[in-house]
């Protein structure tokens, strides 16, 4: 009996401690709450170093009615000082074609590198869309010397969720290769290999 009193009590201290701590939280949310929703800051419309195309949808972009806040209204950030109401182009100062660090940068980003080759070339097949809940699986990589038909049924039976999608079998496929088998694959003629039928065909040979 006087074990089941002391259970209680020390259950009972718990309780009370946990019920402290909640009070704590809710004072700390409350104080919060008493601050307000966090005020805007002066962001700019565009993240830091892109500069939009000159003239670029100017009129939808910046209306009249969201005029620059720094300099008041009729006031324009821009090369000169005239005076103008609405928004101002700036030109960068120095011509983009002037910039070959600059082209270089743009050329990268555009898929193409310095040996000029481009991205989608490098693909077997293109304008592969893979499902944006798309997940690489870990597959038994086929390296050239177990038997390929045993390998294809493994590969098609992971692959179920996407039979019906040939671009994407057949570009997943490579993920299943390592070795010998793998530089076959990389090195497949582009127009050959048009559906998953082709490729396994292929593979097969």
């Amino acid at each position: 009996m006087e074990n089941a009193v002391e259970v209680l009590e020390q259950r009972n201290e718990e309780l009370r401690s946990e019920m402290a701590q909640i009070k704590e939280q809710m004072a700390k949310v409350l104080e919060f709450l008493a601050w307000g929703p966090p005020q805007a800051q002066n962001t700019a419309d565009y993240p830091p170093g892109y500069t939009p195309s000159p003239a670029w949808n100017a009129q939808e972009e910046r209306p009249a009615s969201k005029e620059n806040k720094l300099n008041g209204p009729g006031l324009a950030l821009g090369v000169g000082s005239q005076r103008q109401n609405g928004p101002t182009v700036v030109t960068p100062a120095h011509n983009q074609r002037e910039d070959p660090e600059g082209n270089e940068r743009l050329r990268i980003v555009e898929g193409v590198d310095r040996y000029e080759l481009d991205a989608t070339d490098l693909c077997l097949v293109p304008d592969v869309f893979l499902p944006t809940d798309f997940k690489t699986l870990d597959f038994d990589k086929y390296k050239g010397s177990s038997c390929p038909k045993a390998h294809l049924a493994m590969y098609g039976r992971k692959m179920t969720a996407y039979v019906q999608d040939d671009k994407v079998l057949v570009h997943c496929f490579q993920d299943s290769l390592s070795g010998v088998a793998l530089s076959w694959y990389v090195n497949l003629e582009r127009g050959c290999i048009r559906t998953w039928k082709d490729l396994a065909e292929a593979f097969l040979k």
